[in-house]
């Protein structure tokens, strides 16, 4: 046995550094473990699969590895692995069986049953299990029949799984050389929403019951996983169970909170309180399994488990009383006494704490010491990390949209009169002869305004007979009744409507209300992108203001310069700066990336409705101190899920389920989640943008995917959108007019300064938001000061101090950058004396004389004024972006790691390493029609293609594969689906049959050459003139 558990250990650990996602949050399906698609089919899939050939497919070896132990732990199956049946039929091509039949077939195969009566729709099928011969009982023809006896999935079982019982000898497990590398593997599999994640719980739950009783914090973290997913039932006979095998259970299993569970009772705050938010639910568990809310019934193993804990002996002093032996105690502390510090640290008083902070940061790199502040560190996060997945597990999207507080009242400030009288006009409160209404319930009435009537009442003057409807009341008052699930583009469009009573019979728009078309929602301070939720925006507390593109709000308010201003602030203590100290090595570890994923997504429900206020504010310190040591694979998975895959999730979610909100502004739940399509003409570039320009101008739901095609040409989907992304990059790229030149005449990414090209940065903006929401790649080289100005404040406000905009101020850090003499002379000029600038004789452009209490707004003034037309243009790129993008989400990437995310890196220089390797590139290739495994045509083209071509060449075949010349961040692993080699028939004698594409799946159609050459040739002729093109043929 040992020998096996050796084997599982190597095969969990081989799988220990894949790149992780962020899985559906709101799905709660039995799912599969199919190799390239994880939550592909279920039992109920009777989709009938039709292949050319026929090719072994096995699981992922994690699910076989990890099913494999749970079989040798005694547990139940908690996985039950799928085989995949198919038959031949006349046409030569192979049809695989359904769910329902292949699961016949196996039971039969295994069961040594001969012979099996198979119904489809129309006919029987007698099976010969001995012959494997399908025979059809009508037509009577035999088919041969193929069985792969390998499970090529598993399918994690809905049911929990029994408590750990004794199958097992103990003393095996106990004596295990490999116990310890089994458990950390298990650890780190555990964490996630993912069936591989659930399966891993269960298998860890298994070990560390037969092991001895151990008080770490592995043991405990298996036992508080069952905490949010199982009843107070299960709890109490898994407690029972292990403290009648040993009594030191009974410790264990009370500081993991199950006792405290079991009572109904929040077993512990994570990193500190949190408050109870929008959508959380009481803790009580009744309302889902049937049992009553409230506390449990008492119960004698909770009351054991007390008294357990109560006969512990007491804890010894956390820290030593003088400093130098504090000091030294920090030095040497075990990994246990460095837990029990960080868990307590809080409680500590001010000075030691910045004592415990500087001894730890000061310790060498690589030493004894450190690696065991780092150890404890990861332990730490890792439970801290755990607490928040289970308080986020009690969150649940339907109740959120579906309570008595999912509709929110928006209030948008509707011109200078309503803002002048606090926000609603004072017509509205009086009738035309200016007596007070007052709310009025009866039948018998008409609204005055629009001749409406309604049963819920209106606001009367019963002495003049005047009435007004509800509608007409909210409209007067700017105010939009807003479901959670609404966004800011949902607000926008009811606010319109609201404001064009005539827009249902198609009349023209009052002369007062602005037209839909780029319509923006914005504060003083904050300026809303059209994806940000509507309770994220309620949140400020602060008023709200309208306006259209290239004009101010009828108060006058005009819309900020930058995005920033009200995303969340990291907090700063003790042991935040201790996980920022320590983050490089932290980020080493795998367990902390599954521990972020599962913690995160476990708050979807709030993230769906609060868009990143919805993280708690510990967690979203905990990946702020992280953020610089992540792998930017990681930060951008956990980026796009923030800013779109989990509205995604969540509106699927709520559509599936049937629920009916409320609301006027509701989420795009009306949209049948099929792409959108926009067309544009391929050859004429300014009529690309105009109709680029108007199509992003409303709001467009981030629901479904958006997708473009070209005029006059047949093909459509994914082909021709990142082609049209292609092409505009190399069109923004190409315009030169469009970019800054510097003094040694070198082109920047960053907005001209000198020309106005409002409209094509607004397209760009909207293209690169866009591409990166739905998927796709654009290839333009921003600089990263446009991140930086985007997502600084501090342009709309006044300088604070000399010292701010010397170190703080994104102005003045475009200014260095780009303007380095004139950034000095400024700089001279703040730092000068009064007479030193008396002695400048400068002034104002009021002709005032500069002097040190003025000069700093001179400065300010200068660098805007020196600037205008640069930052005009990067407002209109912003308001571009704004539609797809909330740049809140973006707050985990740097500056340089946007313009390679959003923009695309440098181009590299000639002759740089190629993008992939013929062995990466193998990885990724499989064979059908025509082809198969090991066919010696395929081979030529992966050594041709990853071998032969440079960097320069295979750009070229990606863009005529993909349609984007750029790989994705994680190489050819990222692009979603294997390349599919098929089989081309050669329409001439002499070979010059090129190959070709289909994009949207992947396919390359390789002509079978007769020679290396000839392959070569014809490959690099369709690469280069092949990709301007797309057709159904």
């Amino acid at each position: 046995m040992d020998g096996v558990l050796a084997v599982i250990v190597s095969l969990l650990a081989k799988n220990e550094h894949l790149l992780l996602h962020f899985p559906n949050p709101f799905t709660h399906k039995v799912v599969s473990s199919g190799a390239e698609e994880p939550a592909a089919a279920t039992e109920g899939d009777e989709a009938v699969r039709v292949l050319s050939n026929l090719q072994w497919e096995v699981s992922n070896a994690q699910w076989s590895a990890l099913a494999l132990l749970g079989k040798l732990l005694g547990a139940v199956p908690v996985a039950r692995g799928r085989y995949e049946w198919a038959f031949r039929d006349t046409d030569d091509m192979y049809y695989c069986y359904g769910a329902k039949d292949a699961v016949t077939l196996t039971n039969a195969y295994f069961a040594r049953v001969p012979t099996v009566e198979l119904m489809d729709e129309n006919d029987a099928h007698d099976v010969n299990l001995h012959l494997m011969t399908d025979t059809n009982s009508r037509s009577k023809i035999k088919s041969q029949m193929f069985f792969q006896p390998v499970p090529t999935q598993y399918v994690l079982e809905s049911r929990l799984p029994h408590v750990p019982s004794a199958a097992l000898a103990e003393q095996q497990v106990r004596a295990c050389p490999v116990k310890a590398e089994l458990r950390r593997a298990l650890r780190a599999m555990s964490f996630g929403s993912t069936p591989v994640a659930a399966l891993a719980k269960m298998v860890f739950l298994h070990l560390v019951c037969h092991d001895t009783p151990q008080n770490t914090e592995e043991t405990k973290a298996a036992l508080r996983n069952l905490v949010a997913t199982q009843s107070a039932a299960v709890l109490e006979h898994l407690s029972t169970t292990l403290v009648k095998r040993d009594a030191t259970w009974a410790v264990i299993l009370h500081e993991a909170g199950i006792g405290e569970a079991m009572q109904g009772l929040w077993p512990h705050a994570p990193l500190e309180s949190l408050p109870r938010t929008a959508g959380t639910r009481k803790r009580g568990r009744g309302d889902e399994r049937g049992e009553p809310p409230g506390r449990h019934r008492p119960s004698p193993i909770v009351e054991s488990l007390s008294r357990a804990a109560g006969s512990a002996p007491p804890t010894p002093a956390l820290l030593p009383q003088t400093t130098a032996d504090v000091e030294l105690f920090l030095k040497t502390a075990s990994f246990a006494e460095l837990f029990r510090l960080l868990e307590d640290l809080d409680t500590v008083d001010r000075g030691t704490c910045e004592k415990v902070v500087h001894t730890a940061c000061a310790l060498p790199a690589g030493s004894e010491a450190h690696r065991t502040w780092c150890t404890a560190l990861v332990a730490y996060l890792l439970r801290e990390l755990q607490k928040l997945s289970i308080h986020g597990s009690t969150l649940h999207l339907l109740d959120t949209v579906q309570s008595d507080r999912s509709v929110r009242a928006v209030f948008v400030c509707r011109d200078a009169e309503a803002a002048a009288s606090g926000g609603a006009a004072p017509s509205l409160l009086f009738c035309k002869n200016k007596h007070p209404l007052r709310v009025h319930f009866s039948t018998n009435w008409k609204c005055d305004l629009c001749g409406g009537s309604s049963e819920y009442g209106s606001l009367a003057c019963r002495t003049c007979n005047y009435d007004v409807c509800s509608h007409c009341t909210e409209r007067a008052l700017g105010c939009v009744r807003a479901n959670v699930s609404a966004t800011v583009g949902d607000v926008l469009e009811s606010w319109r409507e609201n404001n064009d009573p005539n827009a249902n019979k198609k009349k023209k728009k009052r002369s007062h209300a602005p037209s839909v078309e780029g319509l923006d929602l914005f504060t003083r301070a904050a300026l809303f992108a059209h994806t940000t939720p509507v309770c994220a925006v309620l949140q400020q507390q602060q008023p709200l203001h309208c306006a259209a593109i290239g004009g101010a709000c009828a108060c006058r308010v005009t819309r900020p310069h930058a995005a920033g201003g009200w995303a969340q602030q990291p907090k700063d203590s003790p042991i935040f700066r201790l996980l920022r100290h320590f983050a490089a090595f932290l980020c080493e570890d795998n367990a902390v990336w599954r521990g972020l994923i599962e913690a995160v997504t476990s708050y979807g429900a709030l993230v769906f409705t609060h868009g990143v206020l919805g993280l708690p504010e510990p967690l979203y310190s905990v990946i702020d101190c992280l953020r610089r040591s992540l792998p930017l694979a990681f930060k951008c998975e956990l980026t796009r899920f923030l800013a779109v895959d989990c509205r995604r999730y969540a509106l699927q979610f709520i559509a599936d389920a049937g629920v009916t909100l409320r609301g006027t502004a509701q989420g795009a739940l009306h949209s049948n989640g099929l792409a959108g399509k926009i067309t544009v003409p391929r050859d004429n570039e300014r009529g690309a943008l105009l109709r680029l320009a108007d199509a992003f101008h409303p709001s467009l739901t981030l629901r479904s995917k958006l997708t473009f095609a070209f005029e006059g040409e047949e093909g459509t989907g994914n082909g021709p959108t990142q082609e049209l992304y292609a092409e505009m990059s190399s069109f923004f790229t190409g315009c030169k007019p469009m970019w800054y030149v510097t003094d040694d005449q070198r082109t920047i990414g960053l907005p001209s300064r000198t020309e106005n090209r409002e409209t094509e940065f607004f397209v760009c903006g909207a293209l690169t938001g866009r591409a990166f929401v739905d998927g796709y790649t654009m290839d333009v080289s921003y600089h990263p000061l446009v991140w930086t100005l985007l997502r600084c404040s501090d342009r709309d406000g006044a300088t604070v101090s000399k010292e701010q905009l010397l170190h703080t101020s994104s102005l003045w850090a475009l200014l260095s950058e780009l303007e380095p003499t004139m950034a000095n002379s400024f700089k001279q000029m703040l730092l000068a004396s009064a007479s030193e600038l008396e002695l400048m004789g400068l002034e104002d452009e009021n002709e005032q004389s500069i002097k040190p209490e003025n000069v700093l707004d001179f400065v300010v003034g200068r660098i805007k004024a020196h600037f205008s037309t640069t930052l005009m243009n990067l407002q209109a790129f912003l308001l571009g972006l704004l539609r797809s993008v909330d740049l809140s989400t973006l707050f985990s990437l740097s500056d340089e790691e946007l313009c390679v995310v959003l923009g695309g890196q440098d181009s590299e220089e000639e002759g740089a390493a190629p993008l992939f390797t013929e062995a990466q590139l193998e990885s990724v290739v499989t064979e059908a029609h025509g082809y198969t495994a090991g066919s010696k045509e395929v081979k030529l083209f992966t050594s041709i293609v990853g071998g032969d071509f440079g960097r320069k060449e295979q750009r070229l075949f990606l863009e005529f594969l993909t349609g984007s010349s750029r790989l994705p961040l994680n190489g050819l692993q990222g692009l979603g689906r294997k390349i599919t080699v098929v089989k081309k028939e050669m329409d001439s004698k002499n070979e010059a049959t090129l190959p070709s594409c289909s994009t949207c799946f992947l396919y390359l159609k390789l002509p079978p050459y007769t020679s290396r050459d000839i392959m070569k040739q014809r490959l690099l002729l369709a690469v280069t003139e092949g990709r301007k093109n797309f057709s159904l043929s």
